[in-house]
C-alpha cells in the first residue's frame, strides 16, 4: 500500500478558537499514520445453498455512547442483555447468501458510571487490579473495529494512552487492536493515542474485498475535553482526513467504511436531519467520497437514513439500541447495492431478553469491588434539564458554593455548574456515593475565583445561550425589562444572601467556584473572563463536594422542607412580577420600573 506523507502542517487558526483551546493542542492539515495495519479477516458463513456468483452479505452493526452502561437501568438494558442482544441480531440473518459480520463501536464507551471508573479507571492505575470489564464486553460483543470518542480523553491522557493500547478485540481467533484513529496523533510520539494503527483493514475470508475502515473523531474533543488532557494531540479535520485517505489508499482497497464520532441528528422516524450539526460540512464531504457508510455517534440520536446513495447510521444511546446497515458485495466485479439498514428498539425488548452468564459474572465481580456509603436519603423527584434551570442544577450549585469554605468562610458565594455535566435524575430513596459519581462523573476540579461583577454577567450572558448546555446556579435572578427580552438582555442580576437579594455591581468582586472545565475554555466558554482572577486552581472534585455537602448540610435527608433546597425549589418558577424580598441597595432602582425576573 501506498505510505503516507509524513507531514504535519500547523494552520492559522481565528482568533476565537485560539482562545478556547490551550496553545499545545495543534490543528493540522494532515495527521501523519504509522505503518499500514493488518487485516482483520472476517469469517464469512456458507449459504443454504452453494451460489454461483461471488457475492456476499456484509451486515454491518453499529452502537455508540454506550457511556458505561454496564448496569441495567431505565434507560439501558445494561450489558448483559446488550450482550444477548446483539449476538442474537448478528446470527438471525438469512442464509440466501454467505454472510460476513462486523461490530463497529462509534465510541465514548467508558466513562459516565461509578461502576466504569472504580472497577476500571480507578484500579487500573492506582493499585494495578483493575477489572476489564470493556475487554469481556468487546469479546462476548464481537467489535471488530473502535473509533476514539470525546469522553474517551476524561480520564486523562495517561489511561488513554493504556486504555486504547491495550484493548483487544478476537477475529477468526486472531487478536488486533479494538482501536484505531485516522485523525488523533499524539505530537510526543508521533503515533495514534496507544500506538494504534491509523486505519483498519477488513477483509472477507475465502473471498477478494478489502474494505478500508477510517475512523474519525470530533473536533469537540477540544473544546468538550478538560484541556489539560489533550495537550500533546493533533487533530485533523475529519472531512480532509476522510477525502486524504481515499485519495491513498483507493487504487489498494474495494470499499470505504467511515466510522466516526461525529453528529448526526434525525426526526421523530430516524431521518437525517443535517442542519443542527455543527460536523455537517464533514459528514457531506464523506457522502460525496461513496463510502459503503458511515458511521455516527455523539448526538444521542438514532438515524437509519441515506445520503446522496450512502447509508448513514447511530444507535441513540446507553445500550438501548442498534443501527444496522445491509450490504451485498459483488466480489468478482467490485460493486456493491444497499440491501437495507435497520434500527432496533432495545428498550422494548429489553423483557424478553436473557442476561449472558459471562457478562453478569464480571460485572458483578467489578461491582463486589466497589464499597459504596449512603450519603442522603431523598424524598424528591429531582430531574436533570440540560438546557434550563431545574432545582437539581441548583442544589448542585448550592453544593458546590461550599468547595472552599475554608477561604470563603461567611462570605456570599457564587456557584456555577454547566448543564452538560449533571448526568443522572436524583429520584426518591437512598443516595450512595455512587449516585453522587454518576451524577457528576467527569474528571475535573472546582476552582475558586475573585470576580468583578461585570466578568460575572459576561459569564451568565454566556451561560443562558451556551449551546452545550445551560448554566446552573443557585439563588441568581435576572431581572429583565419584558418577559419577551431575549435571555442575553437582562437588564441587572441579583443573588440571594441571609435573606436579601443582593445587587451585583459591575466593579465589585464576589467569590465565585465553578469547575476549571469552564474555567480552562471547555463548552466555548471565555478564558478571560477568569484570567488574573484564580484564586484556587486545582480544587476538590464536584461529586466529592456533592456527597460531602448532602452528608453535612442536609441532615441525610433531602426534602422540600429542608431550608438548603426550598429556595432552589422556588427558584424553578416560570417568569413572574417580582415579590421577591429587595435589599436596601436595590430599592431605590426598583422603583424605576417594574421589572420581571426569572432564574438561572
Amino acid at each position: 500500500m501506498n505510505s503516507f506523507r509524513h507531514i504535519m502542517t500547523t494552520v492559522c487558526l481565528p482568533a476565537w478558537l485560539i482562545l478556547f483551546t490551550l496553545p499545545t493542542v495543534s490543528f493540522c492539515e494532515e495527521i501523519p499514520a504509522a505503518n499500514p495495519p493488518e487485516a482483520k479477516v472476517l469469517a464469512v458463513s456458507k449459504p443454504d445453498r452453494p451460489r454461483r456468483d461471488q457475492k456476499v452479505r456484509l451486515r454491518i452493526v453499529s452502537f455508540n455512547d454506550f457511556h458505561g452502561a454496564f448496569r441495567e437501568t431505565g434507560v439501558s438494558i445494561g450489558a448483559a442483555k446488550f450482550v444477548t442482544a446483539i449476538q442474537e441480531d448478528v446470527g438471525r440473518f438469512p442464509k440466501d447468501y454467505p454472510t460476513a459480520v462486523c461490530v463497529f463501536s462509534a465510541g465514548d464507551i467508558l466513562t459516565g458510571t461509578a461502576l466504569a471508573y472504580y472497577s476500571m479507571r480507578h484500579a487500573a492505575m492506582e493499585n494495578g487490579n483493575g477489572v476489564h470489564l470493556l475487554n469481556t464486553f468487546f469479546s462476548l460483543t464481537g467489535v471488530s473495529c473502535a473509533c476514539i470518542g470525546n469522553h474517551e480523553f476524561d480520564w486523562g491522557p495517561k489511561y488513554l494512552e493504556e486504555h486504547t493500547a491495550n484493548t483487544p478485540v478476537t477475529i477468526n481467533g486472531k487478536d488486533y487492536h479494538a482501536y484505531s484513529s485516522s485523525n488523533i496523533v499524539n505530537t510526543r510520539t508521533g503515533l495514534p493515542p496507544g500506538g494504534i494503527p491509523s486505519y483498519d483493514l477488513l477483509t472477507l475470508q475465502d473471498y477478494d474485498f478489502t474494505i478500508a475502515v477510517i475512523t474519525l473523531a470530533t473536533m469537540e474533543t477540544v473544546t468538550k475535553s478538560f484541556p489539560s488532557f489533550t495537550e500533546g494531540y493533533a487533530f485533523e479535520s475529519p472531512g480532509a482526513c476522510a477525502k486524504r485517505h481515499v485519495e491513498m489508499l483507493k487504487d489498494d482497497v474495494d470499499g470505504f467504511i467511515f466510522l466516526t464520532h461525529l453528529a448526526t441528528y434525525s426526526d421523530e422516524n430516524g431521518q437525517l436531519t443535517l442542519a443542527p450539526a455543527s460536523e455537517a460540512e464533514d459528514i457531506l464531504e464523506m457522502a460525496r467520497l461513496k463510502p459503503l457508510a458511515v458511521i455516527t455517534a455523539h448526538s444521542h440520536h438514532w438515524v437509519v437514513d441515506m445520503l446522496d446513495g450512502v447509508p448513514i447510521i447511530q444507535a441513540r444511546h446507553y445500550a438501548n439500541a442498534l443501527a444496522s446497515v445491509n450490504l451485498i458485495l459483488d466480489t468478482a466485479t467490485k460493486t456493491v447495492v444497499v440491501e437495507s439498514l435497520e434500527f432496533v428498539d432495545l428498550l422494548a425488548k429489553r423483557e424478553s431478553l436473557n442476561p449472558n452468564a459471562e457478562m453478569v459474572e464480571a460485572i458483578d465481580h467489578a461491582e463486589s469491588l466497589c464499597n459504596y456509603a449512603t450519603v442522603a436519603t431523598n424524598t424528591l423527584e429531582l430531574r436533570r434539564n440540560k438546557f434550563a434551570f431545574a432545582p437539581l442544577g441548583a442544589l448542585v450549585a448550592k453544593a458546590l458554593s461550599t468547595s472552599f469554605a475554608e477561604i470563603t468562610k461567611d462570605e456570599p458565594v457564587l456557584a456555577f455548574q454547566h448543564g452538560g455535566g449533571i448526568r443522572i435524575d436524583l429520584l426518591p430513596g437512598e443516595i450512595t456515593e455512587e449516585h453522587c459519581f454518576n451524577l457528576l462523573p467527569f474528571e475535573s476540579r472546582m476552582s475558586l475565583c475573585k470576580l468583578p461583577g461585570e466578568s460575572i454577567m459576561r459569564l451568565i450572558r454566556e451561560g443562558v445561550t451556551n449551546p452545550n448546555g445551560y448554566l446552573q446556579s443557585y439563588g441568581l435572578k435576572l431581572h429583565y425589562d419584558s418577559a419577551s427580552d431575549e435571555k442575553t438582555n437582562f437588564r441587572y442580576v441579583t443573588f440571594h444572601h441571609n435573606g436579601k437579594d443582593i445587587l451585583i455591581q459591575p466593579e465589585q468582586k464576589y467569590w465565585v467556584t465553578v469547575d476549571y472545565f469552564v474555567v480552562s475554555g471547555g463548552d466555548g466558554y471565555s478564558r478571560e473572563i477568569f484570567e488574573d482572577h484564580i484564586v484556587v486552581q486545582d480544587g476538590p472534585a464536584p461529586r466529592d463536594v456533592f456527597a460531602q455537602f448532602l452528608k453535612d448540610n442536609l441532615n441525610g435527608n433531602i426534602t422540600l422542607s429542608d431550608p438548603d433546597l426550598v429556595s432552589s425549589v422556588i427558584l424553578a418558577q416560570p417568569l413572574t412580577t417580582s415579590a421577591q424580598t429587595i435589599s436596601d441597595d436595590l430599592k431605590s432602582e426598583s422603583k424605576k420600573s417594574n421589572p420581571m425576573e426569572t432564574v438561572l
